[in-house]
């Protein structure tokens, strides 16, 4: 608080109102990053479970368009519709990753974590940004192109880069998720540590109190 006198004979004191400066202890933290690496992680098995479907859909629709010599029209919506499911999982992933960044650079500022801690933050990030990579979008765009032209030799081909990019993408979000699931396993082991570690200081915090007062 803060105590003010003014420049009259009496002195009138003005005080003001009581605040406490509360740090967040290490045992909140790791609470709120497993919360948050809890949400993040059900978000990915959902997107992996969408994209299986996806595949699934597109792979039918692949094999149909190879036993025909034209293309049509319906076709086209068909696969268009996959493009809009698939467009909408790479922004999931894109979100989840942007948020995570804002997660760890929150706790980079706070200086609340270790490097160590931070550093396998930073490769679960940039694993998701890796996931939705210019590889998935440049054959959604070939794809697109080729069935502008309704050339069924040429949309075959692409259907089929467009199959190994969708396939690479399940692929990264699956090692994705299995870090996750690791790096939250370690965390386990360092929150214990790091809470073991704050207890120890307050309780020599609280002894060196004792002994001077």
């Amino acid at each position: 608080w803060v105590e003010i006198y003014d420049n009259s004979p009496s002195k009138q004191k003005g005080i003001s109102p009581k605040y406490v400066l509360r740090f967040p202890s290490m045992e909140e933290i790791y609470r709120e990053i497993e919360r948050e690496e809890k949400a993040k992680s059900e978000i990915l098995h959902e997107t992996l479970e969408k994209s299986a479907e996806i595949q699934e859909k597109f792979e039918e629709k692949r094999r149909e368009v190879f036993k025909k010599d034209e293309v049509n029209w319906e076709d086209k919506k068909e696969i268009e519709e996959l493009f809009k499911e698939q467009t909408k999982l790479n922004e999931d992933v894109e979100k989840v990753a942007q948020d995570f960044q804002e997660l760890m650079e929150k706790f980079e500022d706070n200086k609340a974590l270790s490097s160590e801690t931070l550093e396998k933050m930073a490769k679960i990030q940039e694993l998701m940004e890796d996931i939705s990579n210019e590889e998935l979008q440049k054959a959604m765009e070939e794809l697109q192109k080729a069935m502008e032209d309704l050339d069924a030799d040429v949309m075959q081909k692409a259907m089929e880069n467009f199959k190994f990019s969708m396939e690479d993408f399940s692929s990264k979000l699956e090692q994705t998720i299995k870090l996750l699931e690791e790096i939250k396993k370690e965390q386990s082991l360092q929150k214990a540590l790091e809470i073991a570690e704050e207890m120890e200081k307050m309780q020599n915090i609280l002894n060196d109190q004792t002994e001077t007062g």
